[in-house]
């Protein structure tokens, strides 16, 4: 099913903080994509990365990242219309999705490979 603009724009001005800040949007097959610099996407301290998971969970959004050529990266969107269904159709809730990586990745509390306490 194609993404519509509208949906894009609202999960890439989210990501991007506003659309002053956010690259153009251009189509890409059924979805769209940007291409920006790579930096401040972390999981923490710059936490873009971790951002574009959270809202891909969200908005019901699968995005991928892609290389974008030197010094770059393509962040590719397309929405998901349930979270029940095929993978191809569907797309879980955070919840969902950490519920499932937790069936084949113990609990780094649990394991002891947790960060040490400082």
């Amino acid at each position: 099913m194609k993404t519509e603009l509208k949906e894009a724009e609202a999960f890439f001005h989210a990501l991007f903080c506003g659309s002053h800040r956010c690259p153009p949007i251009k189509p890409f097959g059924d979805g769209w994509i940007v291409s920006t610099e790579p930096s401040r996407f972390a999981t923490f301290d710059f936490e873009r990365l971790t951002a574009l998971v959270f809202l891909a969970h969200d908005m019901c959004m699968r995005a991928e990242l892609q290389h974008g050529g030197p010094g770059r990266v393509r962040i590719a969107v397309w929405q998901r219309r349930t979270r029940e269904g095929h993978n191809w159709e569907r797309h879980p809730t955070i919840e969902q999705a950490l519920a499932l990586w937790r069936r084949t990745h113990p609990d780094p509390e649990l394991s002891g490979v947790a960060c040490a306490q400082q």
